[in-house]
């Protein structure tokens, strides 16, 4: 997140979080229909905006109210008032409700579509990790994300409160793991077995074996007042 306050450790790095906005190949949230059944909107799943781009959504959240939410990066939502469950943008699932532009903020997308479903999981490959809570992340933890390019990529945490320079400004907070992430896998989702730790922000050279970046999904969620489900 961002702060006035100098903190942590600078880490320059050429991010691969620059290929988020360019459209990937990864699951789609309309892929999962068969007949008879919604389409369905999980974390790691791709919705795509009418800004033309498309975005990953890290977790699904809720309100106390029951207002459901998708979380995904802040740089990636911009210029985008409606998401939809497709490429052909046909099947709306929802419109931006709260969120900042620019690198290490979070947005979020308000689920309104009562025909599309949107389930408390997070899609790896072909299958459903359902997620029930979640947590800051600790040097040391196993972890791993699901990326639209890189799939399943796991590691350790390494470092937290890491401040991380971007080209377009610094970004506060960040935690930083061995789980290498890809270009197109930036707001990906990264947990710990059922738990929610955060959101893909780039990576250093996977190749020279780089580490990646995280918006620590706990404090996303306490800032809008939401819960994972």
């Amino acid at each position: 997140m961002r702060s006035g306050r100098r903190r942590g450790r600078i880490v320059t790095a050429l991010l691969a979080a620059l290929g988020a906005l360019a459209l990937s190949a990864g699951p789609s949230a309309a892929q999962e229909r068969n007949a008879g059944q919604q389409y369905a909107v999980r974390g790691g799943d791709t919705v795509y905006g009418d800004h033309g781009g498309a975005c990953q959504v890290g977790f699904n959240a809720r309100s106390s109210s029951g207002t459901r939410y998708g979380i995904v990066l802040g740089a990636c939502a911009e210029g985008a008032s409606t998401s939809y469950a497709d490429v052909a943008r046909t099947i709306e699932v929802g419109t931006a409700d709260g969120g900042l532009p620019g690198p290490g903020t979070a947005a979020l997308i308000r689920y309104t579509n009562p025909e599309v479903s949107f389930p408390g999981e997070i899609t790896v490959g072909g299958d459903h990790i359902d997620i029930t809570g979640s947590a800051a992340p600790r040097v040391g933890q196993n972890m791993c994300h699901a990326g639209r390019t890189s799939g399943l990529r796991c590691g350790v945490v390494q470092a937290v409160n890491v401040t991380i320079q971007f080209p377009d400004g610094i970004v506060y907070g960040a935690f930083r793991a061995t789980d290498c992430a890809e270009p197109g896998d930036a707001g990906a989702p990264g947990f710990h077995g059922t738990v929610a730790l955060g959101l893909v922000l780039g990576s250093s050279n996977c190749a020279a074996g780089g580490s990646a970046y995280h918006l620590p999904v706990r404090e996303v969620l306490s800032t809008y007042g939401l819960a994972v489900y």
